[in-house]
């Protein structure tokens, strides 16, 4: 290869393009709502894949000598595009592993505690508008039987609904 400038500008413009559909993913990401640490990774590889993109891409603009002047950090960019985004990953997959293991003995602990606790299926759950208009019901009745006077039941009534509000 006689000119490695466009090699390297070549590269650079791949890195900028990985950088684009790590973007991209990293929305999708927040779209779908996944974990954090997930969402953290797309950002360092969209970081990593960026820096070196825009590096590679002004130094494909330098002479030859001072291109070979920068050897040794190219070799660093390479072991941080490499290795970096391998670390990032052996770090999430790690979390990932470890924290799906947490939540499925906390889900299935769940699981057990609410079937020993009560029965979903045939529980019925009575909404509080319901209940207060069953109570008021049942204070018209005793004002209609004469069991308590108009005052006692405006003053009942007017404490049932302070309870529920």
């Amino acid at each position: 290869m006689k000119d490695p400038r466009k090699t390297i500008l070549i590269s650079g413009i791949i890195c900028l393009v990985i950088a684009i559909l790590a973007s991209v993913n990293i929305y999708l990401d927040i779209v779908r709502s996944l974990p954090i640490y997930l969402i953290v990774y797309d950002a360092i590889s969209i970081i990593i894949s960026f820096g070196i993109g825009i590096y590679m891409i002004v130094v494909s603009r330098l002479d030859l000598k001072k291109l070979i002047k920068q050897q040794k950090v190219f070799l660093v960019l390479t072991f941080i595009a490499i290795f970096g985004s391998f670390i990032t990953f052996l770090i999430t997959f790690y979390t990932n592993f470890v924290l799906s293991s947490f939540l499925r003995y906390r889900v299935i602990y769940r699981k057990q505690a609410n079937t020993d606790v009560i029965d979903i299926e045939n529980a019925t759950i009575q909404d509080k508008a319901d209940y207060l208009a069953k109570e008021i019901a049942k204070l018209e009745k005793k004002k209609e039987k004469g069991e308590i006077s108009e005052e006692e039941f405006l003053k009942l009534k007017s404490e049932l609904i302070n309870k529920f509000l």
